[in-house]
């Protein structure tokens, strides 16, 4: 005899996270949103949506790099992010950085109105790590211990 030992409770919650998992989330963005989003990033694939406080935020891949943006409900892109492989960052960016560590992520941010930032997280022979920070031009901005 088997005996079932998930209660109905349970399997609703179950059912839920798989459905969560197998089918991706349920957020449905603005209209102005996802027009943005269109204008912005045609060509993205595998998109997955969140909503956040000021908004939407959408991760996909473009390219076979990842990206994030962030867009209000009112359709402005507020910023994106691009996740880089370290090994193809500008050289501007990259020789500089080098010199505090070996690069292990790389990831650029672009805001609205904003120069860009390249966001580094690096690890010295001690195997401390950093996060490093470089405006689009090389000009090093500043450096925290993780």
């Amino acid at each position: 005899m088997v005996v079932n030992l998930i209660c109905m409770d349970d399997k609703k919650i179950m059912k839920k996270l798989f459905d969560n998992i197998i089918g991706g989330n349920s957020i449905v963005p603005s209209e102005d949103a996802k027009k943005c989003f269109s204008n912005h990033f045609g060509e993205a694939i595998s998109i997955e949506w969140i909503e956040i406080e000021n908004g939407f935020e959408a991760m996909f891949y473009i390219n076979n790099q990842e990206y994030i943006s962030r867009i209000s409900r009112d359709g402005a892109l507020l910023e994106y992010k691009i996740n880089l492989n370290p090994s193809n960052l500008p050289d501007n960016i990259q020789t500089p950085a080098l010199e505090h560590g070996e690069l292990m992520n790389a990831i650029s941010i672009h805001k609205a109105n904003q120069d860009s930032i390249y966001e580094l997280i690096t690890r010295n022979k001690s195997l401390e790590r950093f996060t490093v920070l470089y405006n689009a031009n090389g000009t090093f901005i500043k450096k925290e211990k993780l």
